[in-house]
C-alpha cells in the first residue's frame, strides 16, 4: 500500500478532537474507505460498540507509527479499546519485511479488505437483479466457481514475482501498477503476456529468478493450501466485473463492489471480532 500524505500532529489532533465520541477507536490505512469500514463493523458487531469516527492514516508505515506513538505516550490502555488494522499484503512471506506483532495491531488474513468482498452467494444476488433469473440459472451463466480458480491460477506466477520484485527492493512497478492492464477487457481473463514480460524484467536483475520463484511458491504454501490470500483483492474484483459484464447486461464496477461489502460473509472476519474481545 502506497503511503499518503501524512501528519503525526494532524491524525493526532484528529483523534484527540473525537475522543470519546467512540466505544470502539479503530484505525485504518486507507483515506477513503472509512464508509467500507463503518459497514463491516456494524455487521461483525451490531450495536455492542459505538463507532462515529473511524481513523485513516494514509498507509501501513502510518498505522504502525501511530500505535507506537499511542504505546510510548502510555494511551494504548486507556478506557475505550483501540484496533489498529492493516493489509496483510506479502508481509509474511518476505525476509525483508518485519511484521509487528501487538494485542493492538490486527493483520488482514488475506491480502486486503477487497479480498473478503469477493464471494459466490453476493455475487449471484448481484446479478440475478439484473439477468432477471432464477439462482440457479444465474449460477450457471456466471460460472463464479470456474472463474475464481482459473483467475486465481492465473494470477499466482505474476504475483509470485511480485513477491520477488518487493523482496529484492528491485523498484520495477508490480501490484501498485493499475489492474486493468493485466485482463482481457471483454472477458476479465488475465493476458498470458503480462507474466512473460514481467519475467523477463526480473530475469535481468536476477538471473536465478525461475529457483526464487520456487522457494518462494514453496514458503507460501506451508502457511496457505491455495493461492487465492496471496493475490490482492482489487484484481480479483476488477477480473470479476469483467467477467461478469460478459454475462449480460452493463453495470458500473462502483455498484458491484458496494452490493459485495453489504453482503459481505462477515463469518470470514470473526478472527478480527475475537482480537477486539480481547481489548475490552
Amino acid at each position: 500500500m502506497e503511503e499518503l500524505a501524512y501528519s503525526d500532529e494532524g491524525v493526532i489532533s484528529r483523534y484527540f478532537f473525537f475522543e470519546g465520541v467512540n466505544k470502539l477507536d479503530v484505525f485504518v490505512e486507507d483515506v477513503g474507505k472509512e464508509y467500507e469500514y463503518e459497514t463491516i463493523l456494524k455487521k461483525l458487531f451490531g450495536e455492542k460498540y459505538k463507532i462515529s469516527e473511524i481513523f485513516p492514516l494514509g498507509g501501513k508505515n502510518n498505522v504502525i507509527k501511530t500505535l507506537d506513538e499511542f504505546i510510548e505516550n502510555g494511551k494504548i490502555d486507556s478506557e475505550i479499546p483501540k484496533i489498529f488494522i492493516v493489509d496483510g499484503d506479502f508481509d509474511k512471506y518476505l525476509d525483508n519485511i518485519e511484521v509487528k506483532e501487538h494485542p493492538n495491531l490486527v493483520y488482514l488474513e488475506k491480502y486486503n479488505i477487497e479480498n473478503y468482498y469477493v464471494d459466490k452467494k453476493a455475487t449471484v444476488s448481484f446479478m440475478k437483479g439484473k439477468l432477471e433469473k432464477l439462482d440457479k440459472k444465474v449460477e450457471e451463466i456466471i460460472k463464479f466457481e470456474e472463474w475464481l480458480e482459473e483467475t486465481v491460477n492465473d494470477l499466482k506466477s505474476i504475483f509470485i514475482l511480485y513477491c520477488i520484485i518487493q523482496e529484492n527492493e528491485l523498484g520495477i512497478p508490480n501490484v501498485g501498477e493499475s489492474e486493468y492492464r493485466i485482463f482481457e477487457d471483454l472477458s476479465g481473463k488475465v493476458i498470458s503476456q503480462v507474466y512473460d514480460s514481467l519475467k523477463l524484467q526480473v530475469e535481468k536483475e536476477l538471473p536465478n529468478v525461475s529457483e526464487l520463484e520456487r522457494i518462494m511458491e514453496e514458503k507460501y504454501l506451508k502457511e496457505n493450501s491455495d493461492f487465492f490470500d496471496l493475490i490482492c483483492g482489487k484484481h480479483l474484483l476488477c477480473s470479476l466485473f469483467l467477467h461478469l459484464k460478459s454475462c449480460g447486461k452493463g453495470f458500473r464496477r462502483a455498484d458491484l463492489e458496494w452490493h459485495l461489502k453489504q453482503n459481505i460473509d462477515i463469518s470470514k472476519l470473526d478472527f478480527l471480532k475475537q482480537r477486539v474481545e480481547t481489548l475490552v
